[in-house]
């Protein structure tokens, strides 16, 4: 069980507005590890995790992914047009889950039961990030992309919390930080990599890596296709 990625890049754009993501990225992400990535660069970050979640392809090389990954900015991003209910028992068969049990852990962390019968573009957007973190981590999958609850309810935080400590010890967190500051609590048993100026670089341990990022020169803000030009926005998709 594990992802692998062989000589992977990643360029978007054409011409000068041309920027590459990664390049050249061997990499085996281990099963019920951590890891986080940091960037300056958080649209560079986006593009790289749907890469490895299967929502983008690389430009050269290849990706052997086994076991179920959660999506980068979780599941209800694409429960438009349905209720969350509606859109939990889509999902039930395509990720082999018991949607009763998943209905009930999230109606137990949300604590409001009518909003699963409530059509999403209705909800309020602090409400829907609750119910997207609660949904996204209630579905047992073998990969997250950890997202923190942002934008949440105080009570709701320690909750958030809960729950990802509780996957945390099941299966492998990808962590995206484009701060120093955010990746310094995530303890010491966390592996990391800086992506920088399209270079992937692993080490062993956190501390190595956050020292060698509070010195390097943060990257410049690079147009990724020129304005009006129809780019691919398809990558370009935020994590929580």
């Amino acid at each position: 069980m594990s992802i692998k990625l062989y000589s992977v890049s990643k360029t978007l754009g054409t011409k000068r507005f041309e920027r590459t993501i990664v390049k050249d990225v061997t990499w085996t992400i281990e099963p019920r590890s951590r890891y986080v990535i940091l960037s300056h660069q958080p649209e560079t970050l986006a593009v790289f995790m749907n890469l490895i979640a299967g929502l983008s392809v690389p430009t050269e090389g290849w990706i052997k992914r086994n076991g179920k990954i959660s999506p980068p900015g979780g599941f209800l991003r694409y429960a438009v047009g349905r209720t969350p209910l509606e859109f939990i028992r889509f999902l039930a068969p395509l990720y082999q889950f018991d949607a009763d049990e998943v209905l009930d852990f999230v109606t137990a962390t949300v604590k409001y039961d009518r909003l699963l019968r409530t059509p999403l573009e209705r909800l309020p957007a602090v409400l829907k990030r609750e119910l997207n973190f609660a949904l996204t981590y209630a579905i047992p999958c073998d990969y997250y992309f950890y997202g923190t609850p942002r934008g949440c309810r105080p009570e709701f935080q320690k909750v958030g919390q809960e729950i990802l400590t509780r996957r945390t010890r099941e299966a492998t967190m990808l962590v995206v930080a484009s701060s120093d500051a955010a990746a310094r609590p995530l303890g010491s048993d966390t592996r990391a990599a800086i992506l920088h100026r399209g270079s992937f670089t692993l080490y062993d341990q956190l501390e190595d890596a956050v020292l060698v990022f509070t010195q390097l020169e943060p990257e410049p803000i690079i147009p990724i296709e020129a304005p009006g030009s129809g780019g691919p926005e398809e990558d370009i998709d935020l994590l929580l």
